[in-house]
């Protein structure tokens, strides 16, 4: 460097020295934080460690979850491990179990991201610096439909983020960026297959190539998501709905629409409003929970 070189660091002998030149020192302790691999039998955990001097506990107060403070750190190879993982973990789990309790084929699963083995599970879920204890709501496909601290949590909240097959389905498009046709009919339409074709003519003059969701009116696993989507009635000709790439509603159409219409609309962007529910996937765009 040009200059001087700065740092809030003190040389590891300065302790021996202070000891000895200040005889006013009660205590004194020297540490240092670093990362590490930490390994218990064959399994592997990226830690934050602070190796110190036993000086350490004479200066400051620790509440001990279990054992001894007497010797620590006074012998090489000895540590002292706190317990952070695991505050609210219990009360963590408690919420996802009564959740688990009011939906069918559900099921909890605990996940410690330090545990290198968990580490694609971590990238794939971007959960690497998230507050723990976090709890994900994750679909029967693997589509993240939620995600939550975990203090203060309403189980009915994680119920509720659980996607029906279609919202699940719109999810993945979101997620992989494509916009969506959300073609709604009854059984007997005679007008759904135009609409379907002029839909699939759409998307293939669009690169990112859309994803065309059928959904029955009927259907009470979809009703919640049509509602979230803007159709709450239908009269006697299929509708279509069209999100843009990033969740956002952009068009809603009763029977057969131009397919120039379809392509314009499905790469629009509205000035305002006009959103795809957040529970819809990650690009949707109302505020997340």
């Amino acid at each position: 460097t040009t200059g001087p070189l700065t740092t809030p660091c003190m040389p590891g002998p300065l302790a021996a020295d202070a000891r000895r030149d200040f005889a006013e020192l009660e205590e004194l302790f020297r540490f240092y934080n670093v990362s590490a691999v930490v390994s218990s039998a064959d399994k592997k955990f990226i830690e934050s460690i602070t190796p110190a001097d036993s000086g350490l506990f004479k200066v400051f107060d620790f509440k001990l979850v279990s054992g001894t403070l007497d010797g620590a750190l006074k012998e090489p190879f000895t540590a002292v491990i706190t317990d952070k993982a695991a505050v609210g973990v219990e009360n963590a789990i408690k919420v996802a179990n009564t959740a688990k309790s009011k939906a069918a084929n559900s099921a909890v699963i605990q996940l410690n991201r330090d545990d290198l083995a968990n580490s694609t599970l971590v990238k794939e879920y971007t959960v690497a610096n998230v507050p723990v204890p976090f709890i994900l709501v994750i679909s029967a496909k693997g589509n993240v439909s939620g995600g939550y601290p975990a203090d203060g949590l309403d189980p009915d909240l994680l119920v509720q983020a659980i996607p029906s097959p279609k919202q699940d389905e719109a999810i993945a498009a979101l997620d992989a960026s494509k916009p969506c046709f959300f073609v709604v009919s009854k059984k007997g339409f005679p007008d759904k297959n135009a609409v379907l074709a002029n839909c699939k003519t759409a998307g293939s003059k669009i690169a990112s190539n859309p994803a065309i969701i059928e959904i029955d009116f009927d259907d009470s696993n979809e009703t919640d998501f049509l509602k979230r989507i803007g159709v709450e009635t239908i009269k006697d000709k299929t509708l279509t709905v069209v999100a843009n790439a990033s969740g956002q509603i952009t068009g809603n159409f009763e029977g057969s629409v131009d397919v120039s219409r379809l392509v314009a609309v499905a790469n629009s962007v509205p000035k305002g409003g006009g959103c795809c529910p957040g529970g819809s996937g990650s690009k949707g765009c109302a505020p997340k929970k």
